[in-house]
């Protein structure tokens, strides 16, 4: 696989949700100024802080992280709406 960015100067953001959650990283081309970019200039691991609460210039852990999907219940969910779409 070729590095497309080797040899471009790259900016790292945090992209933060609604709830300020780090919900992905992107790598840039250019400086961006926005509220839900947030710099990962000097960041070791970027990756690190996913899911993690950005609260006033500090990165601090969710106190109430979303929970995973029940996958039984997905799993019956999903059944039942293909025995009511194909009747069985």
């Amino acid at each position: 696989m070729v590095d497309i960015l080797q040899d471009q100067e790259t900016w790292v953001y945090a992209q933060l949700d609604d709830e300020s959650r780090c919900v992905g990283i992107s790598w840039l081309s250019g400086e961006v100024i926005n509220d839900k970019l947030i710099s990962m200039e000097g960041v070791e691991d970027p990756n690190a802080l996913m899911g993690k609460i950005y609260d006033k210039g500090e990165w601090i852990e969710d106190p109430n992280p979303p929970q995973a999907p029940d996958m039984l219940n997905l799993q019956e969910a999903v059944l039942s709406m293909m025995e009511g779409y194909y009747g069985c």
